[in-house]
């Protein structure tokens, strides 16, 4: 699991095609230290499995799942700066939200605007999702975590504050192009028993599986909360 706070950026040194995969090399941030092959770390938000490392690269294996949710294609993904966050451990902070890093789909961004140092972005999501996203919600792009400020038919509005901009690639982002994203997962996880049962709100809060499932995130919530102190 991730926090949606990115930790380094990184850029890729070598690809390779192999059959159904694609092996991709990036540059090794100086503060990923202590790696270990099998663990996790999130890559514009996508979760992806550490195969191999050295003291300058981190090597990872894309499957067509993951090629075909991304849209990372081999020349392209060459050019790319990439967001990464290493998963959380049991004494990590959680600032952010919590993102499995299992991307939903693409955003489209319409439009970015600077108002002081800031900048304000609209991208647009497909319109099954828009029932994940009310304002005040979060979203993961490219694996960040931003707050909804807008909602305008299915399109959302977001501030990137400097320090997003200067700790991210979000910074990069102009009109046309896509992102990765990832919704809320509560929202998600509420609107998935309200459709299954065909339940109002509250009447939700009285089912029995919901309630387990509530009480097991905020055991885990809190959890994390005590050993982070």
């Amino acid at each position: 699991m991730f926090s949606g706070l990115i930790q380094a950026v990184s850029f890729v040194l070598k690809t390779k095609s192999q059959e159904n995969l694609l092996k991709l090399t990036l540059k090794r941030p100086d503060s990923f230290t202590s790696l270990e092959k099998g663990e996790s770390i999130a890559v514009n938000g996508v979760c992806l499995t550490l195969v191999d490392f050295d003291k300058k690269s981190m090597s990872f294996d894309l499957a067509p799942e993951t090629l075909k949710i991304t849209g990372w294609r081999e020349e392209k993904i060459k050019e790319e700066t990439l967001n990464l966050e290493r998963s959380l451990s049991l004494q990590s902070a959680l600032g952010g939200q919590i993102l499995t890093g299992h991307v939903d789909a693409k955003a489209l961004v319409k439009k970015k605007e600077k108002k002081g140092e800031s900048y304000f972005l609209t991208v647009q999501i497909p319109k099954s999702f828009k029932k994940f996203s009310p304002v005040k919600s979060y979203l993961a792009l490219n694996g960040v975590s931003l707050t909804v400020n807008k909602v305008k038919a299915l399109e959302l509005e977001f501030c990137l504050i400097p320090e997003t901009l200067k700790r991210s690639n979000l910074s990069k982002l102009k009109k046309g192009d896509l992102v990765n994203f990832e919704v809320d997962y509560m929202s998600r996880l509420i609107h998935c028993f309200l459709e299954s049962q065909n339940q109002d709100f509250f009447s939700l809060f009285r089912d029995k599986r919901f309630q387990v499932i509530m009480l097991i995130n905020m055991l885990f919530l809190i959890l994390f909360f005590f050993m982070s102190l």
